[in-house]
């Protein structure tokens, strides 16, 4: 247990001390402006070009209240709640994959050129799809299910919260080496690799995920009481903190797949040369 855990702290300082590589940050950094476009996207729904498909979306989904300033801004957490969903699907598996590519370069283990990543984008939406299913089922089916009679409150109510943190938690650890492991094997195999490795090292996938996970959580008890963030500041200030939220993300994000692809490049290392 404690190599585990001193390899997750290892892992996120090398991560640290790899801040300064710009290159690195190029996958997360294209990301953050897709998904900040997206953000802009919502925030402006009412405008040409946006206006055509998402205003009648968000109508359908939070009724004609929600599309009026400023209980636009009150419901945009939510808004993005779900976008992410669908942004997720789409780019995390790719860009984890690329920025472990670029990690595997970095230490000259391999020569391949980044355009081989891209013709598996297929396969990282693929792979990353059962996770994210279950990630919408504990994050917003699950609560929907449980809250919506208000049947939970006080104490019951902050430790189911805590239970759906750990589970989704835990859904992230168990994917966090398959984008790694689809970059030399087809979908099928990374995804059974993928998880074999997260179960042999639970400690280290679970860490990894959870330690920079924490830092978004001042963020999200902000967003909790956009309410409050309205009456206090202004609704915009709801949109830029979920900017910044969005912001972070990236910047966790990096953290968290170089320190898994510097862990597994020294861990599989060591097993070779043991078996040599």
């Amino acid at each position: 247990m404690w190599a585990q855990i001193s390899w997750s702290f290892w892992g996120l300082w090398q991560a640290i001390r790899s801040l300064g590589r710009k290159r690195l940050w190029i996958p997360y950094a294209l990301l953050f402006v897709v998904q900040f476009f997206f953000l802009l996207a919502l925030t402006n729904f009412y405008r040409w070009p946006f206006s055509s498909v998402l205003s009648p979306l968000l109508r359908s989904e939070l009724g004609e209240g929600a599309m009026h300033y400023p209980y636009n801004f009150l419901a945009l957490p939510f808004e993005w709640s779900r976008l992410a969903v669908v942004t997720d699907l789409l780019f995390a598996g790719l860009v984890m994959g690329w920025t472990y590519h670029l990690v595997i370069r970095s230490e000259g283990i391999t020569r391949t050129l980044t355009r081989s990543v891209f013709k598996s984008w297929w396969a990282f939406i693929l792979t990353r799809l059962p996770i994210q299913l279950g990630l919408v089922f504990v994050l917003i089916l699950l609560p929907q299910m449980v809250m919506g009679d208000g049947g939970l409150g006080g104490n019951r109510l902050r430790l189911f919260r805590l239970g759906l943190l750990f589970v989704s938690i835990t859904l992230e650890a168990i994917y966090l080496f398959i984008p790694l492991i689809l970059l030399r094997e087809g979908a099928v195999r990374a995804f059974r690799e993928g998880i074999s490795f997260s179960v042999r090292h639970p400690i280290i996938s679970f860490l990894l995920v959870a330690i920079p996970a924490m830092l978004h959580l001042p963020l999200l008890w902000i967003l909790g009481r956009s309410q409050l963030l309205i009456d206090r500041m202004a609704p915009e200030a709801v949109g830029w903190v979920v900017a910044l939220n969005i912001l972070l993300a990236s910047f966790t994000g990096y953290l968290v797949v170089v320190a898994a692809g510097k862990i597994h490049t020294a861990i599989q290392g060591s097993a070779r040369g043991v078996r040599e």
